[in-house]
């Protein structure tokens, strides 16, 4: 599939550029010379590598199936925090222009990023409190990303805006940590999915029928991956059918 493809192209892409920002980093210090160039070059491969472990969240969601638009938009705004942040590092680094528009494409990147990986890792036999927590975690990432962006754009520098943007952060990670917590603990929900079954119509005609199982999407993308495996081109999924 063209996801997979994708996904094990920026695994390798990350594992690449946080490796060469490693190994710069490294071979600086030995050498003891740390000027502006080696230090634009460990900007632009941890920036890469940074963008690229943003991306992954999107393709994650193209891989599923599910939440296209956002996947695409999350892929979108990594690919170009990048490109904007090579603007003040190579190009232009003492006008604040170039920085302010950096920070404020990767506040979006990394709000929806995490909204795409709260929602990858989505499952229906969730305890109903999780989607509570996603939905918590969702608005506060957004929050974060605008008061982040007017931040940037408008130069606060009052205190008490960065004291209020430090609690949304705080609320942040607590709704996102409990996630976990409460998937391990909670009562699952009932796998409404159980015992349904449903058909993957190919283009040659030929209908292979598969169950359902606690999670549709994620027998769904089983079946998909397997049947592409095998050179099969399926045309349509046809639900309901147990």
């Amino acid at each position: 599939m063209e996801q997979d493809k994708l996904r094990r192209m920026l695994l390798v892409a990350t594992i690449a550029a946080l490796s060469l920002t490693a190994l710069i980093a490294i071979v600086a210090l030995i050498a003891a010379e740390f000027g502006d160039t080696e230090l634009r070059i460990l900007a632009t491969t941890a920036g890469f590598g940074f963008a690229t472990l943003l991306a992954m969240r999107g393709t994650v969601l193209l891989d599923q199936g599910r939440h296209q638009t956002l996947a695409r938009a999350v892929i979108g705004f990594s690919a170009l925090a990048f490109v904007v942040e090579l603007w003040p590092v190579w190009i232009n680094s003492d006008d604040s222009a170039p920085w302010k528009s950096y920070v404020s494409v990767i506040a979006v990147a990394v709000a929806l990023a995490q909204i795409a990986g709260m929602l990858g890792r989505r499952r229906t036999s969730d305890p109903p409190s999780i989607r509570v927590l996603i939905w918590a975690a969702a608005v506060c990432a957004v929050t974060l990303a605008v008061m982040a962006v007017l931040a940037a754009l408008a130069e606060i520098s009052d205190a008490g805006y960065y004291q209020l943007f430090g609690v949304v952060a705080v609320l942040n990670v607590l709704a996102i940590a409990l996630q976990p917590v409460v998937r391990r603990l909670g009562s699952p929900a009932p796998a409404a999915g159980a015992g349904e079954r449903f058909v993957c119509v190919l283009s040659n005609g030929r209908r292979v029928e598969r169950a359902a199982g606690a999670d549709l999407a994620d027998s769904v993308a089983r079946a998909l991956r397997e049947l592409n495996g095998h050179d099969e081109r399926v045309t349509r999924i046809e639900l309901g059918t147990g």
